[in-house]
């Protein structure tokens, strides 16, 4: 069973495939790309596949109708949180597997005639059914090496050392150290004023104060 035939028996012209397996990357995780020739996809001949389930179907809902295949080893309900309904629903996806690999065929051979949920009456949605793909271990990416703006004796993986918001830091503190020398002059030139101009005042209080006693001199002797 390729990827190839899968898509042409199972998915139609219905537009299941676009809607449900594009961009969500499940056709490329489970169902392998039918365009890469030349890798050899591997499907586990004992766990189902079950897509296009209806909006808000329960995994109770799942696991009643395909357990009438066999045995139900493990059943994997994929859920995410719904805000508007305050709760959590299946996400349009399930994986069955099943005690024995016949009842696994079994249950793809139903779903190749056209295979739709008990409780869905409306009958608005076929269900996908095919075996699942062997899901292969992810590889791990190589640690990044050490670029610029690393120590020269950093090792490779090792987080770079953010030499450049350092320097911003030591120029900002350059800044405020310039600027307190510059609040300094300027309260020390307000102090030499304000120190000239209570001179001033005491100079023009006494001279003011000399006028009038030499006034009063001389309105005295008028008299």
């Amino acid at each position: 069973m390729g990827s190839s035939g899968i898509n042409a028996e199972y998915m139609g012209s219905s537009g299941i495939n676009a809607e449900y397996m594009g961009s969500s990357g499940i056709n490329a995780e489970y169902m392998g790309d039918a365009t890469k020739a030349d890798e050899v996809e591997e499907f586990d001949q004992g766990r189902v596949f079950v897509g296009a389930l209806p909006r808000g179907t329960e995994e109770s809902e799942v696991r009643q109708q395909f357990e009438q295949y066999g045995e139900i080893a493990d059943l994997t309900f994929p859920t995410r949180y719904d805000r508007k309904l305050e709760k959590k629903r299946g996400i349009g996806y399930a994986f069955v597997r099943y005690a024995d690999t016949n009842d696994a065929q079994k249950a793809v051979d139903a779903g190749s005639g056209g295979l739709y949920l008990t409780t869905d009456e409306t009958k608005e949605k076929q269900l996908v059914v095919q075996l699942a793909k062997v899901q292969k271990p992810r590889e791990r990416k190589a640690p990044a090496e050490a670029g610029a703006g690393d120590d020269g004796d950093a090792e490779a993986g090792d987080r770079p050392k953010r030499r450049r918001r350092r320097g911003r830091k030591a120029g900002y503190e350059d800044e405020d150290a310039g600027g307190n020398a510059d609040y300094q002059k300027i309260y020390q030139a307000i102090q030499s004023n304000f120190g000239r101009m209570t001179a001033e005042i005491k100079r023009l209080t006494e001279k003011v104060a000399a006028l009038e006693a030499k006034i009063g001199d001389n309105t005295a002797t008028d008299l």
